[in-house]
């Protein structure tokens, strides 16, 4: 009796007899399979080896059918308990490491900030953070801790944290663009002269530094000989846009804030702070899932700006207030995250972005010993051409000499362009503008402006982004991993550089010289 049932189970169909092991064994280990699951069998003892579970028949079916075999009958599949426990503790686990990772970096940012206020020294904090931290990684990467380094042990820490700061980083420039309406329009045609200028001075020191650091580029790879593959990166990426259950989840709450904002008075600015919030979030969303062939004209940056200022104007009209006090509430400095409105709080979150692009950089780190010499020699030039080339375009275009003194710091970040404009005698406001400006277009035009020109070198893609938009255009170029680092570290570089620069006397003369005054 037992040597015909075993001859009969030696005859079962090979799918039934995976859909009897699948029904009495769900989401246990499986060692032994029929000689025609044998490619499945290894997978599974493979995933085992790895303490890995498989919860449901996705990836084992996914994996059958790529074989030519046949997925199970979907009443097979595996639904137990465990799977969705298991999926949310993952969840559970991975989001508390986002928040600890954030929460640890911004207070690296606040750290950096005390201790450079206490020196009087005047540099940004989130960039003082991101190169400590990079030279960190640096120099602990040899130092072993088990079997991997104390580098990657951190770096495994924060990988959570650095992609969803990664993910969300256009969003975080989004609230100093929505304040461009406050500025003050004392003449329009001095206003259209400064808009020709940016556009005419970014594509100027874009096209310097990219053909300059594609040309240090090739020598310095036939010079090292290095390989075509560690020069050369696809520039093509793929990355999920927001779920639609986000999009809605925002959009829900704006509506629902809207109308609240219009029948309660007593708790208007909590609605305000949630409406404005949520209506910046959903259009950065929206703008994720622009198609590729619009995004060559409008970037998900500009789309969410526009969109923000949109919805600020429609609930000043709703609720009969003026445009400009939604404006100023929406974003108020130095009063606190609550009191500074919406803005403020994703503002907030620009710093430690910045610091974590140490992580970015430490991720191409041979890429960029590769091509130390070029991203050095590249960055200065770029600083030296952007800071008086502006100076001589504005002196052309006849602006106004308080105007022209306040625009040559444009390609660089705001809080050393504020300081190199103070040094000149300029307007902070009019810079802070300028500098928003330059990189809201150059995150629109430099990437396919690059690619229009048949430059597609990541070097010299990443070097002159970084050098000629600043933040905003190093947000943009995010998409391609390989020119990411070298535009994080052009940004720094060309801002420290020019920084440097103007602090001695005879630059600031030479600058003022050539802009004519």
């Amino acid at each position: 009796m037992t040597d015909k049932n075993s001859k009969a189970n030696n005859r079962m169909d090979p799918s039934i007899h995976m859909s009897f092991i699948a029904l009495s064994l769900p989401c246990v280990t499986l060692t032994t399979f029929s000689q025609q699951n044998k490619q499945v069998g290894k997978l599974r003892s493979s995933l085992v080896s790895k303490s890995v579970l498989i919860p449901s028949r996705c990836k084992l079916d996914a994996f059958r059918i790529r074989h030519g075999h046949r997925p199970s009958p979907l009443w097979l599949t595996c639904q137990d308990s465990n799977s969705s426990s298991n999926w949310s503790t993952h969840k559970l686990r991975t989001w508390s490491r986002i928040v600890l990772g954030v929460a640890i970096l911004y207070a690296i940012d606040r750290c950096f900030a005390f201790t450079l206020n206490r020196f009087a020294v005047n540099f940004p904090s989130s960039l003082a953070g991101m190169l400590t931290i990079f030279i960190l990684l640096l120099a602990f990467q040899n130092k072993k801790l088990g079997s991997l380094s104390i580098s990657q042990h951190i770096f495994d820490g924060f990988l959570p944290s650095v992609q969803f700061l990664s993910r969300w980083l256009a969003v975080f420039f989004v609230p100093n663009l929505v304040m461009l309406p406050l500025f003050p329009v004392k003449d329009p045609l001095e206003l259209t002269k400064m808009g020709v200028l940016i556009v005419i001075c970014l594509v100027a020191t874009l096209l310097f530094t990219a053909f300059l650091s594609s040309f240090l580029g090739r020598k310095e790879s036939q010079w090292k000989k290095l390989s075509v593959q560690s020069s050369v990166t696809s520039l093509k990426t793929y990355t999920s846009p927001p779920s639609v259950f986000i999009i809605s989840f925002w959009s829900l709450i704006s509506i629902s804030s809207a109308i609240g904002l219009y029948y309660q008075k007593r708790l208007s600015y909590a609605f305000f702070y949630l409406y404005s919030l949520s209506t910046t979030l959903s259009g950065f969303c929206l703008g994720q899932w622009i198609p590729v062939e619009m995004k060559k004209f409008i970037h998900p940056i500009t789309f969410c700006t526009l969109f923000a200022m949109l919805s600020l104007f429609l609930i000043a009209k709703w609720i009969a207030i003026p445009f400009h006090v939604t404006l100023n509430t929406y974003l108020r400095r130095g009063v606190g995250l609550w009191k500074g409105g919406a803005g403020s709080l994703l503002l907030t979150f620009l710093s430690p972005a910045v610091v974590s692009f140490a992580f970015q950089m430490y991720s191409r780190k041979k890429f960029l010993q590769q091509y130390m010499f070029t991203l050095l020699s590249s960055c200065t030039l770029a600083s030296l051409f952007g800071l008086f080339s502006t100076a001589y375009v504005a002196k052309l275009l006849q602006l106004s000499p308080i105007t022209r003194v306040s625009l040559i710091p444009r390609s660089i970040t705001v809080p050393l362009a504020v300081a190199i404009s103070s040094m000149l005698n300029g307007d902070i406001s009019l810079t802070s503008t300028a500098v928003a400006v330059t990189g809201m277009i150059g995150a629109n035009i430099n990437k396919e402006l690059l690619s229009l020109l048949g430059i597609h070198q990541s070097v010299a893609r990443g070097i002159s982004t970084g050098a000629s938009a600043h933040g905003l255009g190093t947000a943009a170029m995010a998409e391609e991993p390989e020119a990411f680092p070298f535009a994080a570290i052009s940004m720094t570089l060309v801002a420290t550089i020019s920084t440097i620069l103007t602090s001695f006397p005879l630059i600031r003369r030479w600058l003022l010289w050539v802009a004519g005054i």
